[in-house]
Formats: structure tokens, sequence, C-alpha cells
């Protein structure tokens, strides 16, 4: 099999895992992430009302038991945000990979005089670089994402070591569970990061390679 039809087989089989990665649809992250912001500015609200309306016993309660919900919460809906995003990272990345691979199809059929082919032969090379520019965009929006999860995770740990400060061992329980969650999503979006970094240095040594050979 030649160099050519190698990298067009392995374009097409990484954009279907590209696909395969996004498991919810993005209405449905949208509408969830929609609903629980919607549901943390209630809670909001109410922290804001037991601090200007209760009792001050009542309110200092109250405000412990919504501030410990809202944080709560708060975490939930970040960790909502990052999925709904990285759904749309990983729609748009796959759709890099689409156009990446009819780039490098159209490279591998050339035919016709040799100035056309040449001239054709730039412009199918261009749009490769512009792809791989586009998988650097997409990752660098992972790595963000990562770097989030990375401080929800914190978060929930302090989370559980206050809620056994407090004798809340079922909270410290939820809070660890959360943070496991979130530690699997970590995983995941490492991994397409290193994949899509893959694939970008896949496409740029064959770019540096057809460069060369239409220089030469």
């Amino acid at each position: 099999m030649s160099f050519g039809s190698r990298v067009l087989l392995a374009t097409k089989a990484a954009a279907s895992k590209a696909l395969d990665r996004m498991a919810d649809p993005r209405e449905s992250l949208d509408y969830t992430y929609q609903r629980q912001a919607e549901q943390l500015t209630k809670l909001q609200r109410r922290a804001a009302e037991a601090a200007a309306g209760a009792p001050q016993e009542v309110s200092r309660s109250e405000q412990a038991r919504l501030a410990t919900a809202c944080a709560r919460l708060e975490v939930t809906v970040e960790a909502s945000r990052v999925r709904k995003e990285t759904g749309e990272a990983a729609s748009d990345a796959a759709e890099v990979l689409k156009k990446l691979g009819e780039a490098w199809s159209g490279l591998s059929a050339e035919t016709g005089d040799a100035g056309t082919a040449g001239q054709r032969q730039r412009r199918l090379l261009a749009q490769l670089r512009c792809g791989i520019t586009g998988l650097a965009e997409c990752r660098g929006r992972l790595d963000r994402h990562i770097g989030t999860l990375g401080r929800l995770r914190a978060e929930l740990t302090g989370q559980a070591r206050q809620a056994l400060e407090d004798g809340r061992e079922d909270l410290a329980r939820e809070a660890l569970a959360r943070g496991a969650v979130i530690d699997r999503q970590l995983a995941e979006l490492v991994a397409q990061r290193d994949f899509w970094q893959a694939e970008a240095d896949r496409f740029t040594a064959a770019c540096e390679r057809l460069t060369r050979e239409t220089d030469g």
C-alpha cells in the first residue's frame, strides 16, 4: 500500500474515532447545562434572601445550608459546561479531520499537466496546513478544560475535608465520589488531546514531505 493510501485510511479512521468520542448529542448537553445553571441561579437567590430577611439565628443556619448547596451545585454546573464545550470541540475536530482527509485524497489523486497539478497541489497543501492549525486550536480548548477540571477536583477535595470536619460523612463520601467522576473525565480529555496531537504530528510530517517533493 502506498504512503498516500496509508495516510488516507488513517485519516478516515481518525475522523470516525473523533465522532465516536461524542457520546451525548450537543443538544442534550446544552439542555442539561442550562437547567443546572438555572437551578444554581435560583439557589443563589434563595441564599441572598435568607441573608437579608430571616431572623439572625435562622439566617445563620439557613445560610450555612444554602452555602454548602451552592458550592456543590457550582461544581456540577461547571463540570456540565466542560462536558458541553468538550463535545463542541470534538465536533469541530471531527470536521477538521474530515477536511484533512479530503485534502489528502485530492493530493493522492492528482492528475493533469504539470503546471495545473502543481498549482492544485500547493492549494491542497495550504488546506492541510490550515487543518493542522485547526486541530491545534481544538487541542488548546481541551487544555483549558483540563485545567478547569483540575480546579474542580481540588474544590471537591476541599469540600470533602470540610464535610468531615463538620461531621457530615455522607457529604464527604459524595464529594469524593464526584471527584472520582472528574478523574475519569480528566483521563478521557487527556487521551483525546494526545490523540489530536498525534494526528497533527502525522499530518505535519506528511505535509513537510510533500512540500519537499513539490519544491524539488
